[in-house]
């Protein structure tokens, strides 16, 4: 199976899954050190995969951690517009949450991604997702609002 990852034109088309861990009043959140900005973890969904299979996989690749059917919920699926890099881009970006306890395995500081060098974990707290510059921006507001639904970014 390959990514959902095309590109069409001068467009890159993606197909994405993305989890929202939160512990209380804080997000898990991916850093890459070679970029301004921070993601939920998560990653692209391959051919024959549903968005929950391939969040699964992913999470599993990253984290070694197991989500379960019945702890992950889809919040929303968000249409997101942007360029990076000098590439446009249009994705659909599946977003699923699950709610820990501090109890968890995932809560700790230092979850390092297992499937990219360099990549890290922290958690954040919600009223500091800007400061973080989490993207797609509307994930910070549903974050805090868990307000969840559709959207469309340009």
């Amino acid at each position: 199976m390959k990514d959902v990852s095309i590109m069409i034109e001068d467009v890159k088309f993606n197909l994405r899954a993305g989890l929202m861990i939160e512990c209380e009043d804080e997000i898990l959140v991916e850093v890459n050190p070679e970029i301004d900005f921070v993601t939920l973890p998560g990653g692209r969904i391959k051919t024959m995969e549903s968005a929950k299979e391939g969040l699964q996989r992913e999470i599993y690749e990253e984290l070694k951690y197991t989500v379960k059917d019945e702890e992950c919920t889809l919040r929303g699926i968000i249409e997101n517009f942007f360029e990076y890099e000098n590439k446009k881009y249009h994705e659909i970006y599946f977003l699923y949450k699950i709610k820990i306890d501090k109890n968890h395995i995932l809560y700790n500081d230092s979850l390092v991604n297992q499937d990219s060098t360099n990549h890290y974990y922290k958690w954040v707290k919600k009223n500091n997702l800007t400061e973080e510059n989490l993207l797609p921006e509307i994930v910070r507001t549903w974050a805090k609002t868990d307000g969840f639904d559709s959207a469309v970014l340009k």
